[in-house]
Formats: C-alpha cells, structure tokens, sequence
C-alpha cells in the first residue's frame, strides 16, 4: 500500500538526486578537460573512443627521481654540501704567490717576488659559520626527504583512486 509507495518515491527521489549529481560531475570534469587543453570551447568526449587500461600502471622510480620539485630539493643539498666545503676550507692556510716585472724610464730589469701565508688566528667564529653549513644541509637534506615522502602519498593516493575508480567501472560492465 502506502508504505511502499513511500518507499518507492523515496528511492526514485535518491535515483534523480545521484543522476544529477553524476551529471554535476561531469560538467566539473569537462571544465577541468577544457583548462588542461588550454581552450574555450565546449570539449565533449565519446563513450566509444574511450579506451580502458587494464590493470593498475606500475610505479616507476626513473620517472620519481625525473621530478622537478625532487630535483630542486636534491640540487639545493648540493649547493648546501658545497657552501659547508668552503666554510671549512676558509680554516686552511692560504698561500699566495706574484712576480711583477716594472720598466722606468726606459730601463727595464726591474723584478719582484712576493710569497705568503695566510694562517687564521680565530677558529671560533668560522666554527660558528661551519657549524651554521652543516645546519644547512641537514635542513636541506630533511625538505628533500619530507618532498619525496609527500610525492609518494600523492601517488599512492591516485593509484588508489584509479585501483577504486577501475572496480566500479568493472561492475557497471558486468
């Protein structure tokens, strides 16, 4: 009787609402289809051009470690490497050699030489500057692993996306 005329318009009224949702959906995805094509006209896809991948794609750590938002982070510790490697070695002694060669009045022969060691006589404040490089690589080296752990997340997100995506595509084939 009644009851399962309620029931039924019930359901009706859930089938329409997830219908229109569906169709909101699709609206949303074709947007998103028209800026990645970087046009302004309507982008309509046929049902029967579209070709299903079978199983999920592999994760591929050539094309991880090709990143650019990894390589960054893997070149900025380079830099940071490099920079601690010059702090230290402003500790080493310097040696500084020159020979000049002077003509005057028209007399030439005149020569010198000039040698030199330069020895630092305060460690304490370049062991500041070293100790500060040494922060600095740490710090660069953590970005660097915190930017490869959230890559990873993203792509086992969509990996998982498509993994769910894919079985409820594979039940409306059935």
């Amino acid at each position: 009787g009644k009851l399962e005329l309620l029931a039924a318009k019930g359901r009706y009224q859930n089938a329409q609402l997830m219908l229109q949702q569906a169709q909101d959906d699709v609206e949303i995805a074709r947007e998103a289809l028209k800026q990645w094509l970087n046009t302004s006209s309507a982008v309509d896809v046929a049902a029967n051009d579209m070709v299903m991948m079978e199983g999920l794609p592999e994760a591929d750590s050539s094309a991880l470690s090709a990143n650019p938002q990894l390589q960054y982070f893997t070149q900025q510790v380079e830099v940071k490497k490099a920079a601690h490697k010059v702090e230290k070695s402003k500790l080493a002694p310097k040696i500084t050699a020159s020979y000049g060669s002077q003509q005057i009045s028209g007399q030439t022969g005149f020569f010198a030489y000039q040698g030199g060691i330069s020895i630092p006589l305060w460690f304490r404040p370049q062991q500041g500057q070293i100790q500060a490089a040494e922060a600095e690589v740490k710090i660069a080296d953590a970005q660097m692993q915190s930017a490869q752990l959230e890559l990873n997340s993203v792509i086992n997100q969509k990996l998982k996306s498509f993994d769910k995506v894919s079985k409820t595509v594979d039940y409306y084939r059935e």
